[in-house]
């Protein structure tokens, strides 16, 4: 915990119901995958060549990117097979849109719906990783992973209320 500093409680604070909205809530979530490239990259032999901080070198896409294709492709099949840089694209715009407040912005962000939808996908993401450092076997979680992951899906898709 003393590790994560600031970044666990902000995930805490995005799962309060109500405390943020939907796209405030994603922007936070989105902005924890810098800081957790660099827990992975502490605990593991991953992403030694990413410099989150370094805006030179890492971009926050980049990290975000990192950590889907080693860790999420359960959570996020859809995005990887079909428009996997409009999604990456689409989830900096929206940390972006609240983090650098500006009038009239254009950026090509989620919908509302979606921004439900990705703050889902991404903390479902977070607890993967944190598993995965914390040494438990992803078989023991996976198939309740992939359920939740289809549940998301139904949700979006509007098939259930």
């Amino acid at each position: 915990m003393e590790e994560m500093d600031i970044m666990h409680q902000i995930y805490l604070y995005c799962l309060i119901k109500g405390f943020y909205t939907a796209d405030v809530r994603l922007a936070f979530l989105v902005e924890i995958f810098e800081p957790l490239v660099e827990l992975v990259k502490a605990h593991t032999y991953y992403f030694q060549t990413l410099e989150p901080g370094n805006t030179r070198t890492t971009s926050l896409k980049m990290c975000i990117d990192a950590l889907i294709t080693k860790y999420g492709a359960d959570i996020f099949p859809k995005e990887l097979n079909t428009c996997y840089l409009d999604f990456l694209n689409k989830a900096v715009k929206s940390r972006v849109r609240i983090m650098h407040i500006k009038k009239n912005q254009e950026a090509k962000c989620f919908s509302d719906k979606e921004d439900i939808y990705y703050s889902a996908k991404f903390s479902l993401l977070y607890r993967r990783i944190l598993l995965e450092l914390l040494g438990i076997p992803y078989c023991s979680y996976e198939a309740q992973l992939k359920e939740a992951v289809i549940s998301w899906d139904v949700w979006l898709s509007g098939e259930c209320n």
